[in-house]
């Protein structure tokens, strides 16, 4: 295979070019080039979110749907009866769904605080065991 490794067709690359281009061999990648890859692409982490911030936001997003926006509607073009059954409707329906969204996240946060995954590589001559977070693109 003449043409060069990218990032889009590196499955079908020879083994050869693909320690060429990573700066790796068939030991594993040395540690100052891992290095050199963890400063250059940085840590494979998940961006931390902050709750409290988009709590509120979180909670008028529910009225973004388009049942809620139905419900508006009609609101606006019925009698003043209507007028408080449908409020009713919308805002319970945003406090069940934002109850449920907020849970979500937080059932999301506590499971990515358990998980601590690791890999067996090779590296510098040996297999290391090395969190996930430290894998990076080798090229």
């Amino acid at each position: 295979m003449n043409q060069s490794v990218t990032a889009t067709n590196y499955w079908s690359a020879q083994l050869d070019e693909l320690f060429l281009t990573s700066g790796g061999s068939c030991d594993g990648l040395a540690t100052v080039t891992a290095t050199g890859h963890l400063l250059r692409h940085g840590r494979n982490t998940l961006l931390a979110d902050d709750r409290r911030s988009k709590a509120l936001r979180l909670f008028m997003d529910r009225f973004r749907s388009l049942p809620v926006l139905i419900l508006v509607i009609a609101l606006i073009l019925r009698a003043w009866l209507d007028a408080l059954i449908v409020p009713a409707v919308v805002f319970i329906t945003a406090v069940l769904s934002f109850i449920q969204a907020f849970h979500a996240i937080h059932a999301a946060a506590m499971l990515r605080q358990q998980v601590s995954a690791k890999a067996t590589v090779p590296g510098g001559g040996h297999n290391l065991l090395i969190p996930y977070k430290y894998h990076m693109p080798a090229m």
